[in-house]
């Protein structure tokens, strides 16, 4: 017990007497490297220890980072040590931290590091000038100038194309750091591409390994799309920027890493002419097509059914209404569009189907032609033609047929009815006195009135709804705290239950359906920068509104790097703490 009460106060005297002999040590791999060279220079700070057993903690190390000048490439830099430090018996130097670059020259010469500096417990320790002599070298390697651990890029499984041509990109980040977070990314639009997202899974896309020069990497993809060009030419695609956090663990909040990806350029050629004139702008390959009569014969005003289908591998989303040669006879309807398209890796795919209702108006024998349909085949480089065959159909009269007219498709004419314009004149005519007269009945008081009272009624009813159109809308937007409340309810259970994608999702549906309600935002115009414009225009405070917004940045992003159990405990109180300043300061 002696023993360990003379410990104690031998490191209570090194804590206050030794606590101001701090100095920063400066060391490097390699004093005099070549162009070209990758070497490391690590500060080192460090307390002086005269014997005995000293220790020292702090609330964190602020660290200003010197400048270095055009003579380096800073490839990576981080720092080492934890909240504590300690130094034994014997032991004459104490590390506290250590924080180091990777660098790489540019050019030979002499050149100057500047300080650094750490602020520990309110104090401040300086290093002092280094100086590194540069080599020749090897003037021409290949400068590094990005962190060989992390880099993002778009993979585009082809690069030369056609007009209309399907490309798929995929958006992926490479990491060798084995703790690693996104906070943020931006993926810019890029003119004169059409783009369909490839839906991601409940789990998200699956974390893969790959080998890159010789190094195995983790790889996070972030987002698969089918890219149509509607252009010709060279389609660069803009990079997209991502902010990440690398080796947060515990007390140690890592460091943040900016990175940029690649940018690709399609080179998208022109579809080669004379184009078939029944061409309709679709690129791809196996279309097939079919036309399904839902009968041959039929009655006049009676209902035909003509179904059209088109199937194949290409951009269906833009496929047009195909334009049968129905006979001017045939009252033809718009018709109803019905798609079962697959948006894959592989490209879009699928059918689309195309309901005509035609009604013929005139009995007769009809005979719908032919119909083609074109497309440009990716496989062979070459306009194809398919031929869905026509039918004839046969209209008798109808019951209720309103004309007296005979319809052929090959020659119509009108078929002179006789002996109902002049009647024969009877001789004997028998004249009776109408005793009735309409004038001053009820019908005829009714006849002159019922217009008012339908004009009266029509206004009434537009008054009626417009009415309840609002109270519905006064009801979404006072429900709108309430209904926000229970989403929120719900998403609280899934954390509980560990469900953090199933969380996410739901508070950012309680966030957008509030936004949706208490702003009158239909659905179809909701999104970030309509929310913030209405918060803004209501004179919400913007630190709100950007909380808001970056909640729901973190929803959208928590697939790709979800945050730990109480960072989403965190997310969750300020969403919560944000819908309750919005209700006061947006006053209804």
């Amino acid at each position: 017990m002696k023993n360990i009460i003379i410990i104690l106060f031998t490191s209570l005297i090194s804590l206050t007497v030794l606590g101001q002999k701090m100095f920063v040590d400066i060391k490097t791999t390699n004093p005099s490297p070549g162009v070209g060279d990758k070497f490391k220079i690590s500060y080192i700070l460090k307390l002086k220890i005269s014997g005995g057993v000293a220790s020292i903690s702090h609330n964190g190390i602020k660290i200003n980072k010197p400048k270095f000048n055009e003579g380096f490439v800073i490839i990576d830099e981080g720092k080492e040590g934890s909240r504590f430090g300690f130094g034994n018996f014997g032991s004459q130097e104490m590390e506290i931290q250590k924080y180091s670059f990777i660098l790489q020259a540019k050019k030979k010469g002499t050149f100057k590091i500047q300080p650094l500096t750490f602020t520990i417990n309110g104090d401040k320790v300086t290093s002092g000038i280094f100086t590194i002599n540069v080599g020749t070298g090897n003037p021409n390697a290949k400068i590094q100038t990005s962190d060989p651990n992390l880099f993002a890029r778009i993979e585009v499984n082809k690069r030369n194309i056609y007009k209309g041509e399907a490309v798929t990109a995929v958006y992926r980040v490479y990491t060798r750091y084995n703790i690693f977070e996104i906070e943020d990314y931006d993926m810019p639009m890029t003119n004169g591409l059409w783009k369909e997202e490839i839906k991601i899974g409940k789990n998200g896309w699956p974390q893969e390994t790959k080998t890159v020069n010789g190094m195995p990497y983790h790889v996070i993809t972030l987002k698969k799309e089918v890219l149509i060009p509607q252009t010709t030419g060279e389609i660069k695609l803009k990079p997209i920027k991502i902010d990440a956090r690398i080796n947060r663990f515990g007390f140690n909040p890592g460091k943040q890493k900016s990175i940029t990806s690649n940018a690709p350029t399609l080179k998208v050629k022109s579809l080669p002419t004379p184009k078939p004139s029944d061409f309709s702008d679709q690129v791809g390959s196996n279309y097939k097509i079919a036309i399904d009569y839902s009968t041959n014969s039929l009655k006049t005003n009676d209902p035909l059914d003509v179904k059209v289908t088109i199937s194949g591998k290409g951009n269906l989303k833009q496929l047009a209404t195909p334009q049968l040669n129905f006979p001017p006879d045939f009252e033809v309807f718009d018709p109803e569009i019905k798609d079962n398209v697959k948006i894959s890796s592989s490209g879009i795919s699928g059918k689309k189907t195309f309901n005509f209702l035609v009604i013929p108006r005139h009995r007769g024998s009809y005979e719908i032609p032919d119909y083609t349909f074109s497309y440009f085949d990716v496989n062979s480089k070459k306009y194809k033609t398919l031929t869905a065959s026509g039918t004839k159909i046969n209209v008798e009269k109808g019951e209720h047929e309103t004309t007296n007219t005979l319809s052929s498709s090959s020659n119509q004419q009108n078929v002179e009815i006789l002996n109902s314009g002049i009647r024969h004149i009877k001789a004997d005519t028998t004249l009776y006195a109408n005793q009735d007269s309409f004038y001053g009945t009820f019908l005829y008081w009714l006849l002159i009135v019922l217009p008012f009272i339908l004009v009266i009624s029509y206004y009434s009813f537009i008054v009626i709804k417009r009415n309840t159109q609002s109270d519905e809308s006064t009801v979404r937007i006072k429900n709108a705290n309430k209904n926000a409340n229970t989403q929120l309810k719900k998403a609280a259970q899934l954390l509980q239950e560990n469900k953090h994608l199933e969380f996410y999702e739901e508070l950012y549906k309680a966030l957008t359906n509030y936004c949706s309600h208490k702003l009158s935002i239909s659905k179809a115009n909701l999104n970030k920068e309509t929310i913030s414009a209405t918060l803004n225009s209501k004179q919400v405070d913007v630190s709100v509104i950007s909380s808001l917004i970056e909640i729901l940045n973190e929803c959208e992003m928590a697939r790709f790097s979800p945050l730990t159990h109480e960072g989403a405990e965190k997310t969750l109180d300020n969403a919560t703490s944000i819908i309750n300043k919005i209700e006061q300061d947006v006053k209804k």
